[in-house]
């Protein structure tokens, strides 16, 4: 059975913020997780921010949670700590290093690529690139487009889901589309889809100001401790 269970089911949108943020609240790490969404600051990301991000979504990408969670330090030695000139130059013992941890052999190819790709490119040119890609919305707040995602997009291993989730920790308001989010939105009577997942952050963001990438952390972490909407369809 899934841990910190409600005891009753949100009726409305509001419910659901008020029981995702009290669990918040009670939660040490997912305070952490939500303050350091705060700060987040797309001017700020370094090209080691960016490799980990990248490598964190490809690692996580159909594994649970606490598995990668629990190997991450193994996994942060074996890259260097993301220093990609390191990890460039003894690409072979960190792909076998990975395979220790982790045996996703095809993933460390991925973000081994993603490495090489930043090394030849040089921070300068991708950093500048991925800020022209980034819009503010009327409250100054980096937020994702069509034009970054498809760039992300493009990175071995990505795909759309995952360059959303890429953008949300390098700062940029944005949200993951996962299996949580489009229940949820289901339960909420958006359709449970892209489409839906982001209607409902964004009404969300209309009753709160929070950021999108600070909702997306607050309503992640509370829906996956939900059993009634782990049977959700």
């Amino acid at each position: 059975m899934i841990a910190n269970e409600s005891l009753s089911k949100p009726a409305s949108i509001e419910d659901v913020w008020q029981m995702a943020w009290q669990f918040v609240e009670a939660n040490e790490q997912v305070s952490a997780d939500i303050r350091m969404a705060q700060r987040l600051n797309p001017l700020e990301v370094t090209e080691s921010d960016f490799l980990r991000q990248c490598a964190w979504a490809i690692f996580g990408a159909r594994r649970r949670y606490e598995v990668l969670k629990s190997r991450w330090p193994d996994i942060e030695r074996t890259f260097f700590h993301w220093d990609v000139s390191q990890v460039v130059a003894q690409a072979d013992s960190v792909k076998a290093g990975v395979l220790r941890v982790l045996n996703s052999p095809r993933k460390a190819d991925g973000v081994l690529k993603i490495a090489k790709w930043l090394n030849e490119q040089g921070w300068t040119v991708v950093r500048a690139k991925f800020l022209n890609l980034v819009n503010l919305d009327d409250h100054g707040n980096p937020v994702l487009t069509n034009e970054l995602l498809e760039w992300l997009d493009r990175l071995p291993w990505v795909g759309r889901s995952l360059a959303a989730y890429i953008a949300k920790d390098l700062g940029v308001s944005s949200i993951k589309d996962d299996v949580w989010m489009r229940r949820l939105a289901g339960w909420l009577g958006y359709s449970p889809d892209t489409t839906g997942v982001w209607k409902m952050a964004l009404d969300i963001q209309a009753l709160t100001n929070e950021k999108i990438n600070v909702i997306d952390t607050a309503l992640w972490n509370w829906a996956r401790t939900q059993q009634w909407l782990a049977q959700s369809p």
